[in-house]
């Protein structure tokens, strides 16, 4: 499943079937989330993220944890991400 911790404590619904392995995306010093990359087909395969790194210019790509089937995303790096969108269905994450 997929969820978010907000840099207020709060945490959003869990999306997906809850199975598999634990991991986390944290940005360094509480760093904002600017985008994300990935893998994906009927569903997401494999996520990272984009976090601020303090210069305008740069961001940080972490991780791209997941299996290795599906094509590659990229949705690149945006200001003032003021929402996220997921969609799932009963077993996985279907987009984001």
């Amino acid at each position: 499943s997929l969820y978010f911790t907000l840099s207020n404590g709060r945490t959003s619904p869990k999306f997906g079937k809850t199975s598999g392995t634990d991991f986390n995306f944290k940005g360094e010093n509480g760093a904002k989330v600017l985008g994300f990359h990935g893998r994906g087909g009927h569903a997401i395969d494999a996520i990272g993220a984009f976090f601020e790194t303090g210069s305008k210019k740069l961001s940080e790509k972490k991780g791209l944890i997941g299996g290795n089937k599906g094509d590659t995303f990229d949705d690149g790096v945006f200001d003032g991400v003021k929402k996220v969108t997921v969609a799932a269905d009963e077993y996985s994450v279907t987009y984001i």
